[in-house]
């Protein structure tokens, strides 16, 4: 399935909703990293935002609720994101960001 840029910037909105509602200390730290890594692209920023995710995204809630994979359908046709948890759904998001600001 070919993703265009409109779909990919509404799979990013959702996630970026999703990630700040569930776990809003690690958004805020992710969202901060995220802005100085499109303000300038640096591959040492860009791993260590992915790197880091699973540490700041590590809490006991991790499992997606029914609910937000009913809003990502349109999106994840197979259910994959579904499956995932929130360190891997903010991984997602660093790629996503940054394939669209290239």
């Amino acid at each position: 399935m070919n993703m265009d840029n409109t779909r990919i910037s509404e799979l990013t909105g959702l996630l970026e909703k999703q990630l700040a509602r569930r776990q809003p200390e690690a958004w805020a730290k992710l969202e901060q990293g995220l802005a100085g890594l499109q303000s300038g692209f640096s591959n040492q920023q860009f791993f260590y935002l992915f790197a880091i995710c699973p540490r700041w995204f590590a809490k006991s809630n991790n499992e997606i609720d029914a609910d937000e994979k009913k809003q990502w359908e349109a999106h994840d046709p197979h259910g994959v994101l579904g499956r995932w948890q929130y360190p891997q759904i903010a991984r997602l998001l660093v790629l996503l960001k940054v394939s669209q600001s290239l």
